[in-house]
């Protein structure tokens, strides 16, 4: 089923002019993780809500939406849905994720929020933006054939226990951490400075070193060829960052591609102010006496 989900996923989002990855994060967000076609949500007054974006019994009926339905036709339904409250080719997750959520699209449905009928608290903005990273991780993993379903979600838990708090990883597998990986450490924050030479080495490793920005191709996302990043988003790109990261940014090969980067460029950003202190010369020396 999972092949099958991620195939029509993959055309239903080329149909719609939509990030797969997008549609996949916002289906794994409603199904806490599980991607369940039929999956029961909160009650409201608009009834059940059921399935991959959560529709209520009013949408269910419109849209054809029912139990044991073909998963292509549950995704086709649902891009119809995100369609027909506004989604337009080339918009991203916000929107997307304010047209199932909000009912529709624009700044004055970003700050609404579900909580009070039953669903997870925060507004739209609050999803996007501090909710969802667990969830793109799932999306990429369904994509990419390597998606293992969890097994609680936040409506799962019974009645009279207290539900699991909101927070971006609430719905991934209970696990041991694993240790980080050169990959790991690549793309977290650049947070706080590490003092000394070796903080210094470490910044300049990641910003220049064949090795790091070799790990950091290898794990960036697929190609969209009918992706395009737009004059007006090219613009604010622009403005946005410092010419040294233009061409870099510009030549990202889909939209996932192109977060990524604008994020391993922040993060760049930051420790190319933390080594323009000279704190790391040509001319110090290693513990060992080597001198470069």
């Amino acid at each position: 089923m999972n092949t099958r989900l991620a195939d029509a996923i993959k055309a239903e989002a080329q149909r719609i002019g939509a990030n797969p990855a997008d549609l996949a994060t916002v289906m794994s967000y409603e199904t806490g993780g599980t991607f369940d076609v039929w999956k029961k949500g909160p009650t409201t007054q608009w009834g059940v809500h059921r399935g991959l974006i959560q529709m209520g019994e009013p949408e269910q009926r419109k849209y054809n939406y029912h139990k044991d339905m073909p998963v292509q036709d549950a995704v086709a339904a649902s891009a119809n849905y995100l369609v027909d409250r506004g989604f337009k080719p080339g918009m991203g997750l916000l929107e997307m994720y304010s047209a199932i959520n909000a009912g529709s699209i624009g700044e004055k449905y970003y700050g609404r929020s579900d909580a009070n009928n039953g669903g997870a608290p925060g507004t739209v903005r609050d999803k996007v933006n501090n909710q969802m990273e667990g969830h793109k991780a799932k999306a990429v993993a369904l994509l990419n054939g390597e998606f293992q379903p969890s097994e609680r979600t936040y409506f799962d838990t019974p009645a009279g226990e207290s539900r699991p708090e909101s927070n971006p990883y609430q719905y991934q597998d209970v696990s041991a951490p694993s240790p980080k990986t050169v990959v790991d450490i690549n793309t977290q924050p650049a947070g706080p400075s590490n003092s000394g030479f070796w903080g210094d080495f470490k910044d300049s490793f990641l910003s220049s070193s064949i090795t790091a920005q070799t790990i950091r191709w290898m794990t960036e996302g697929g190609i969209d060829p009918d992706f395009q990043i737009g004059e007006e988003r090219g613009m604010k790109l622009s403005k946005q960052y410092p010419e040294m990261y233009h061409d870099f940014l510009f030549s990202s090969s889909s939209d996932l591609v192109l977060r990524q980067r604008m994020q391993w460029a922040d993060q760049d950003a930051k420790r190319q102010e933390r080594l323009a202190g000279g704190r790391l010369e040509s001319n110090r020396c290693w513990p060992t006496g080597w001198c470069c």
